[in-house]
């Protein structure tokens, strides 16, 4: 009985132990509390930057960052980038889509609050 048990809890350690790396999010890059990771993906090369600023937006960190942006202001809707360094929407069938904490932007990028913490990625890439 006493056997079992123990073969039991050795099971039911190693499959959570499996299952944390198996289904683990990328924690290779380690975040502190008060940074905002910045990462611009345009298909073929990726860059990536840490930035400890507060109270700002996925698109006002484009500024801080000197980035260099086209984009179109929609009364309603709010900013639409068109390009991100030169890259222009189209290209492929490709557009420039942001991605907060690995959840596609549901808002303008004018719109997204982000705090420290937080992972910002611009992908280059088909529209889902």
């Amino acid at each position: 009985m006493k056997k079992s048990i123990l073969i039991t809890g050795v099971i039911i350690i190693t499959l959570f132990v499996l299952g944390f790396f198996l289904f683990e999010e990328d924690f290779s890059e380690e975040v502190f509390s008060d940074e905002i990771v910045y990462v611009i993906d345009n298909g073929e090369s990726v860059e990536k930057y840490t930035l400890k600023i507060e109270g700002s937006t996925v698109f006002s960190l484009f500024k801080e960052l000197d980035i260099k942006t086209t984009e179109t202001w929609h009364n309603k809707y709010g900013v639409f980038i068109e390009s991100i360094g030169g890259v222009e929407n189209g290209i492929d069938n490709k557009y420039w889509q942001y991605w907060v904490n690995g959840k596609l932007g549901e808002v303008a990028a004018n719109e997204k609050n982000v705090r420290g913490g937080d992972k910002v990625e611009w992908k280059f890439e088909e529209p889902f």
